[in-house]
């Protein structure tokens, strides 16, 4: 049996003190079947400038630099379309693989369904900017809790529901085929993974296994920690919170799937109260009774 094609898609926007280590870390794999595709979003700092002299005699790597910030959703979708792999990996330029990182992965998703399985993730060890351990995306001692290879479903309702940490996006392999079938990330969105892994679980399976094949970089500039900090962003991700909601509503196929997402909702709603924001407050609490009085 021929073995799979990896396209690992390292996006970079301002990484320029991560992003050799990042790409250090896949052209060094011990999986030898990597095809290896850079994004750079227009970054601002010297991210461009060492990446074309990292790529210096590896032909077979292609950079794509953006004239203009785009976000990541719209910086993926464009980097996918050179894809020739079997599955996709999203990496951001300051995370880093473990040297058997693909390998794994590759071995984990050909456990499962092909036909029904959008992705694979796992636990990954969390950095700080100095490449110190931090701690874990999974607690130790609670992970082997996190789902695995369980119903369709029972995935969907619980992704909805909004419960902390439910996939570890960074350690995740994309099928390819699913990836395209769903028409990719929705552009619309300033985020672009609880978007996918609801479309996804609407009719595929998401399967965790119990590992480490990633370092994710906690890093205090990075989108989570500005999400409070910034006030464009803050706009930005509860708009596109909206916007999931919304397609949720067309996706929604019985009560207890409603009663999954207006949880979300409420936990929504509260942190806008908290902020101020009475007018988003109010098109929340419209949503919400669309959804409490639907019936089925």
């Amino acid at each position: 049996m021929l073995q799979p094609l990896v396209s690992v898609i390292c996006t970079c926007f301002n990484h320029e003190k991560y992003v050799i280590k990042t790409l250090d870390s896949v052209y060094n794999q011990a999986y030898p079947f990597v095809q290896i595709i850079i994004i750079d979003d227009c970054s601002t700092d010297n991210s461009v400038i060492k990446i074309n002299q990292w790529i210096q005699n590896k032909k077979e790597v292609v950079f794509i630099v953006n004239d203009k910030n785009i976000g990541i959703t719209k910086s993926f979708n464009k980097a996918a379309k050179y894809a020739k792999g079997d599955f996709l990996l999203d990496l951001s330029c300051d995370d880093i693989l473990f040297p058997h990182s693909v390998e794994k992965q590759v071995s984990a998703f050909l456990k499962c369904d092909l036909n029904q399985t959008a992705l694979v993730f796992s636990n990954a060890e969390l950095i700080d900017q100095n490449n110190h351990f931090l701690g874990y995306y999974f607690d130790v001692n609670q992970h082997k809790k996190v789902i695995y290879q369980i119903p369709t479903q029972d995935l969907y309702t619980y992704i909805l529901q909004g419960e902390k940490n439910c996939i570890c996006s960074v350690s995740a392999l994309i099928n390819k085929r699913v990836f395209d079938r769903l028409q990719g990330y929705d552009e619309n969105l300033f985020f672009e993974d609880l978007d996918f892994w609801i479309r996804a679980s609407r009719s595929y399976r998401i399967v965790y296994f119990e590992d480490f094949w990633v370092q994710k970089r906690i890093l205090k500039d990075s989108l989570s920690f500005m999400f409070n900090r910034n006030k464009k962003h803050t706009a930005a991700l509860h708009g596109t919170m909206y916007k999931i909601f919304e397609k949720v509503y067309d996706l929604n196929q019985n009560k207890e799937e409603d009663n999954a997402i207006v949880k979300r909702i409420n936990t929504t709603l509260m942190n806008n109260l908290k902020m101020g924001r009475f007018l988003f407050v109010y098109k929340l609490l419209k949503l919400k009774v669309q959804f409490k009085k639907r019936k089925f």
